[in-house]
């Protein structure tokens, strides 16, 4: 399928023609401030993470109408990015999860399309305050306990597929939150360079493809020294914040 707008649109490129933004029924004014905006976010990706696998990227300002949507190379947002910040985050990083490689085949690492984007909106926060992180990430961890009852009802991440139809808090909140942060114990656990070097080499090889989370593990412990393998399944098949 491919996106397609009707009507007047004006538009404006960054990242030395990278990044096209369209946009209609909003100000060159704040149009200008989203595009700057959406131009911060995928920069820090880029640097970190390296491009997505897109030759260009487009995104689409829309007005009169709710949509949050990712398909192929184009992302079409209808409210405020800089109210919503880092949801608005969360959406741009799925130019690189599902956008450049994605986990259907193997469900028990679907959960990684999740948390991915929820990882990258928390290492962009942090880089831009420290303040901004901390509420961010307590936001992860008290959704994470009401959606699960306080652990009444919670599931390892291996197995958010089952809850995708029946569960959809617990879903978002076990996938993307929890999985943030076990993300995030395993950069602290491996160093920081090296988790972001082990995701550039991943996203480099996988490139609209099928991800294989057993050969990120096995990056991650070439470029670290460290034994990853253990850990990585103790944080995966286990409920429970890491």
């Amino acid at each position: 399928m491919i996106p397609i707008f009707a009507g007047e649109f004006k538009k404006m490129e960054l990242m030395n023609g990278y990044l096209t933004v369209y946009y209609t029924d909003i100000d060159d004014e704040t149009a200008e401030k989203y595009a700057n905006l959406t131009a911060e976010i995928l920069e820090f990706g880029v640097k970190h993470f390296g491009k997505p696998g897109y030759g260009k990227v487009k995104a689409v300002y829309l007005k009169g109408i709710s949509i949050s949507s990712l398909m192929l190379d184009t992302l079409t947002y209808s409210h405020n990015p800089l109210r919503y910040r880092y949801g608005y985050t969360y959406e741009i990083a799925h130019w690189w999860i599902p956008g450049t490689v994605t986990f259907d085949t193997n469900i028990s690492q679907f959960w990684f399309n999740l948390a991915f984007p929820a990882y990258y909106s928390l290492k962009y926060v942090q880089n831009r305050s420290k303040e901004d992180y901390q509420v961010l990430r307590n936001y992860y961890i008290s959704t994470y306990h009401k959606a699960t009852n306080y652990g009444e009802k919670d599931i390892p991440l291996t197995e958010v597929w089952k809850v995708w139809k029946t569960d959809i808090n617990l879903y978002y909140a076990v996938g993307a939150y929890k999985g943030a942060l076990v993300l995030e114990k395993l950069e602290e656990y491996a160093g920081r360079e090296e988790f972001f070097q082990s995701l550039r080499e991943f996203f480099e090889k996988y490139r609209f493809r099928e991800g294989d989370l057993n050969d990120f593990v096995a990056m991650l412990e070439k470029n670290s020294g460290k034994p990853i393998k253990e850990l990585f399944q103790n944080l995966t098949t286990s409920t429970g914040l890491p």
